[in-house]
């Protein structure tokens, strides 16, 4: 059950159809000069998302912009598990609900995804004319069971609304998470003074090798890199325990 299937040269196209070469457009900026008219953009593929109803009967479809993906597989997936969970991860998309993988398409390099969040309305032939549009522009055709799925992430695509903030957590949750945001800071810290304590004693001694100091400086840089990193991602939740703290204590 691969994720794109060869289509059959004697089907309508229908939902779940991948087309190249099909020219798509978004609407320019309406304060430019040219006054918001069409701007082609560099995708040259597709997939079709509209309804098979759609499809039959209409003579326009809603399709989804398809690029190539930039991302390689981590250097850290040496084993099996890694492997498969990079590509499980990729398939599921937890992160990123606008895109859809498709993996490999014919006859290209890469990996491929469509773009959910970059619709656009194409003109399609006449059921009786569309022959020679199949034989041109299709090149293969989604797995009903990834037809199915295109449903449902469709629908996460634009009813998920997200939880961003960091003020959704419940105040036990928030200081469960926030005190252990604390520890992983105060071990970044010991970290750091470690780090520098060891660079001023080598200084201090006279440092002969001069490996030995350019190693300590880089283990400088990245203890503080790590703590800064630390600080911009836990210190807010932090905050926002001690003002409800704050706030609680004041009621």
């Amino acid at each position: 059950m691969p994720i794109i299937e060869p289509a059959n040269p004697d089907l309508l196209l229908s939902q779940g159809d991948i087309l190249e070469g099909v020219s798509l457009f978004v609407t320019q900026q309406p304060w430019t000069d040219k006054g918001g008219g069409p701007e082609k953009i560099t995708n040259r593929m597709c997939i079709i998302v509209s309804r098979p109803c759609v499809v039959g009967h209409k003579g326009h479809v809603i399709v989804a912009a398809i690029e190539k993906m930039a991302n390689n597989p981590p250097k850290t997936a040496q084993t099996f598990e890694d492997i498969l969970n990079f590509l499980t991860d990729l398939r599921d998309a937890p992160d990123s609900p606008d895109r859809f993988y498709l993996g490999q398409l014919p006859n290209e390099e890469g990996r491929f995804n469509a773009k959910l969040d970059s619709l656009h309305t194409v003109q399609i032939p006449s059921e009786s004319d569309q022959a020679g549009f199949r034989a041109l522009k299709r090149i293969g055709h989604l797995n009903d069971a990834f037809v199915r799925d295109l449903h449902t992430r469709l629908f996460r695509s634009f009813a998920t609304l997200g939880f961003d903030d960091i003020r959704w957590l419940s105040s036990k949750d928030l200081e469960w998470l926030a005190s252990r945001g604390q520890s992983e800071l105060l071990e970044a810290q010991r970290n750091l003074a470690n780090t520098q304590t060891a660079l001023s004693s080598a200084k201090a001694q006279g440092i002969r090798n001069p490996n030995e100091q350019k190693n300590l400086e880089k283990a400088m840089t990245e203890a503080q890199n790590q703590l800064d990193n630390l600080t911009l991602r836990i210190q807010p939740y932090v905050d926002e325990h001690k003002m409800r703290s704050e706030r609680t204590r004041l009621t």
